[in-house]
């Protein structure tokens, strides 16, 4: 029997569920009342909303030379990040627009 700092009294089973045969798994144990996918897809969903103020606020910043100094982008970058900016914004303006119908 293993009496070190890692040893414990309930043999390991705290976030698992056993059987008789002794196999051991997670389901039937939820430490809180979300299902795991549904949190996962509203994540992405404020993850992408939250993204565009963002990302615009970020081009902003980068084109100012009283931050960035000699590091501001110009040309084609600058031309890419804004469109990539005003995709996202567009992706977000549709879904709220077909969440709302």
């Amino acid at each position: 029997m293993d009496s070190g700092p890692w040893a414990s009294n309930h043999g390991g089973e705290s976030l698992l569920c056993s059987d008789r045969r002794g196999h051991h798994d997670w389901r039937g144990r939820q430490l809180l009342p979300i299902d795991p996918i549904k949190a996962l897809y509203w994540s992405a969903v404020i993850n992408g909303v939250v993204a565009v103020p963002v990302m615009a606020m970020m081009m902003l910043i980068t084109a100012n030379p009283e931050v960035m100094g000699k590091f501001t982008i110009a040309g084609p970058l600058r031309a890419v990040g804004w469109a990539v900016t005003f995709v996202m914004a567009a992706a977000v303006a549709g879904m709220a627009l077909t969440a709302l119908n």
